[in-house]
């Protein structure tokens, strides 16, 4: 089992986030998981910086770090992932991965719902907590293995 780490005073955790959450115990041991780790500052070319705070931060064994949004299926909207495109763009030239987990979808996008410019978002959609695990080790191996990100459906988990 890993370690979960609570530095500091967290805010409420939903519904949506607590499965998730312990589902990441189920890491391999050697996976660290602090939920809701300090903020990062946003500096985009596009506008004025912003805080983000992540839902989590997974570090592995070797040290390597993987930041995790956890999003409700109605909340990706166009608006939002934009931000987090550029959430991830940020995240990536800091040397570190960037996760969006959807633990609440129903079905695969149909190519006509996403957009393009989403391509490179490394999103996992998921039917309910069981393919956490499976997407946050995913993504430290597509990390690894230098692969463009793909995105992941129900039914590839």
């Amino acid at each position: 089992m890993n370690s979960m780490a609570h530095a500091k005073p967290m805010r409420l955790v939903t519904d949506l986030e607590r499965p998730v959450f312990d589902a990441l115990r189920d890491l391999p041991p050697g996976y660290t998981v602090d939920i809701q780790p300090d903020q990062v500052e946003i500096v985009p070319e596009w506008g004025q910086a912003f805080f983000y705070e992540p839902d989590c931060l997974v570090m592995a064994p070797d040290g390597r770090r993987l930041l995790v949004e956890v999003k409700s299926r109605y909340a990706l909207t166009l608006m939002n992932m934009a931000l987090l495109t550029t959430i991830q763009h940020h995240v990536q030239v800091s040397g570190a991965e960037f996760l969006v987990l959807v633990p609440d979808a129903q079905t695969k996008p149909s190519p006509g719902q996403l957009l393009a410019q989403f391509d490179q978002l490394h999103i996992a959609y998921l039917h309910g907590s069981s393919g956490v695990v499976p997407a946050v080790l995913g993504a430290f191996r597509d990390a690894t293995e230098d692969r463009p990100r793909k995105i992941a459906t129900p039914s590839q988990q």
